[in-house]
């Protein structure tokens, strides 16, 4: 199955008590996240770096200002390329939907993940860790090795962009589990609870600013795909197992 919502957990918004937008980067810029959080609880997630600039060099048709995600008046949407590179809107709870179905089709043929899968890693506090001069709690698996698995910061600077991270991965691993996807349970809620992330998934934080975000920004791009659609998309064209 072609899986196209490898964000799925960064498209789900909270109301703030302020504009926020929040840009993330890896590894040197390969891979960049701004996050934009309006008053109203509308959301925009925009991927950028080397990773997007190398697509657009195979997919001329693709405008790498788009790829990411929009919560508009509580409807989750993912934003990416189709086959030619053109711009697609797809409903995430079309997407779940979708997901679903092919686990309902061939369940019988994916192997039980193992029990210890399914506990997922537990994430223990260990010491402060600074990440472009903010502070906050480190989270390192149980063994404690290599760099913290995420760092969160109480900083009432990042309370808005805490409440919606938390939020995300709250909602998105619950609309996972409905879909019939095995889905680990772990310790990330808890330690999301504790403040805002400041460095997780190898991604950092570099700035934050509380300038007023235009409604625009939460204009889809395009008129989202059908159930149908999203259905080829998906499945990069396979037939359901009968």
């Amino acid at each position: 199955m072609r899986l196209l919502l490898p964000l799925t957990g960064l498209f789900l918004a909270t109301p703030a008590l302020a504009d926020t937008i929040a840009v993330y980067s890896a590894q040197g810029g390969m891979m960049t996240m701004t996050v934009e959080i309006a008053t109203d609880g509308d959301l925009r997630v925009t991927m950028g770096g080397k990773m997007i600039e190398a697509m657009k060099q195979k997919m001329p048709e693709l405008d790498p200002t788009q790829i990411g995600g929009i919560v508009h008046d509580g409807e989750n949407y993912m934003i990416q390329p189709g086959p030619d590179g053109k711009i697609v809107v797809i409903r995430m709870r079309d997407a779940a939907v979708v997901m679903k179905e092919f686990m309902d089709a061939h369940k019988a043929d994916l192997p039980a993940p193992p029990a210890e899968a399914l506990q997922g890693p537990k994430l223990v506090e260990h010491g402060t860790a600074t990440i472009n001069g903010r502070t906050g709690k480190a989270f390192y698996f149980e063994e404690g090795k290599g760099a913290p698995v995420a760092v969160v910061s109480a900083d009432p600077d990042l309370v808005e962009l805490g409440a919606a991270m938390r939020r995300q991965f709250a909602t998105s691993m619950q609309m996972m589990g409905g879909t019939g996807f095995p889905m680990p349970g772990n310790s990330m809620d808890a330690v999301l609870a504790q403040g805002a992330p400041i460095a997780f998934a190898g991604m950092e934080l570099q700035t934050v600013k509380h300038d007023a975000i235009s409604p625009g920004r939460f204009v889809l791009p395009a008129a989202p795909a059908s159930l149908d659609q999203v259905r080829v998309l998906m499945t990069h064209g396979a037939p359901p197992k009968p």
